[in-house]
């Protein structure tokens, strides 16, 4: 019987080490995984007018773009119906300067997201951080160091 304790420590030790192991290698698989919004904005072009609405697989009418330390009390940002999870998950991901973040609206309700590295697509500019809502056909230019900026024809 005592042959068996070192055997179900090494058991338990293994299984418990597998079991958190996999969990943090989940997690880091999702932190990695890039979105088709940023797997197609990291491919876009430099000085070339683009529209978010050419990446999007959904039926959307406007986007709301929520660049790193945006101000989620503002008032077109609470005024937006979403789930009490993504209004959480916005509100935490402000504080993370290394993306941005943007809102598919349809019908007045957030109908989906995605999160774009600046590196990829940079959305903290001066112009976009005077205006968060956009049509979903806003016209956008990225310049040489993939800053986003709206584009005036």
């Amino acid at each position: 019987m005592e042959n068996y304790k070192p055997a179900c420590k090494v058991f338990i030790t293994t299984f418990l080490v597998t079991i958190l192991f996999t969990s943090c290698n989940r997690d880091t698989i999702h932190l990695e995984q890039e979105t088709e919004l940023e797997l197609s904005l990291k491919q876009q072009q430099t000085e070339q007018a683009f529209t978010i609405e050419e990446y999007c697989k959904g039926e959307y009418d406007s986007l709301f773009i929520m660049s790193p330390y945006y101000y989620t009390r503002k008032q077109e940002f609470t005024s937006l119906v979403m789930p009490e999870k993504l209004r959480n998950e916005c509100e935490s991901a402000i504080y993370n300067e290394s993306i941005s973040t943007i809102l598919f609206i349809s019908n007045g309700k957030v109908q989906g997201h995605a999160v774009v590295k600046r590196v990829d697509a940079d959305f903290a500019t001066d112009d976009i951080e005077e205006n968060h809502l956009y049509p979903i056909e806003q016209k956008f230019i990225m310049d040489k160091e993939r800053n986003v900026h709206t584009y005036k024809e």
